[in-house]
Order: structure tokens, then sequence, then C-alpha cells
């Protein structure tokens, strides 16, 4: 689940794949009860709604791009190490 201000107003835009083939139009959004995106429902161009998860998107500039599963799950990772390596590291004694 992610927070993506800018993504809310992409509401009836057009998206992109990756590689700038056209996806369709962002007809919807599913967002949790605390707040976060879930889903973006997208009407591609063949008329059918795809449900595909808002980590799949990253925004650049003013276009919508859809990423691959294992690229935004990387991304993700990357973003989680400094956290990993914070709550790893050994805290200094108060006590002398």
């Amino acid at each position: 689940m992610v927070e993506h201000p800018s993504l809310f107003l992409s509401l009836g835009k057009l998206a992109k794949k990756e590689y700038g083939r056209s996806l369709g139009q962002v007809t919807s959004f599913a967002v949790s009860p605390d707040g976060l995106m879930e889903s973006v429902y997208v009407r591609q161009d063949d008329g059918r709604f795809a449900k595909i998860p808002a980590d799949n998107f990253r925004i650049e500039g003013s276009e919508i791009v859809l990423i691959s599963q294992t690229k935004a799950k990387a991304a993700n990772l990357i973003d989680q190490i400094p956290l990993v390596w914070r709550k790893n590291k050994p805290r200094k004694s108060a006590r002398k």
C-alpha cells in the first residue's frame, strides 16, 4: 500500500506501460480504511477494466507509468534498507 497524493490527481488521465505503450484511462481507486491507496482501476484500451496494485505505478512528471511487479518490489525493498540498518544498529548505552 502506498501514499500517492499525485496519483489521486491522475483520475481520468491516460496511463502508460513502462516502455511507452498505452495502458488505458485511470478510472477509480481502492483505498484502505487508514487512507492508503491499495489499487488503481484502469479502463484498458479494449474496454475491459483492470485492478492493478498501486505500488506498480510511478509518477513521471505529468505521466502515470505502470512498472513491472519485480521492479516495484525491488524499489520497495531499496526504500526499506535504511530502516533495517537503523533497526539493527547497536544502541549506545545511556549508563557509564
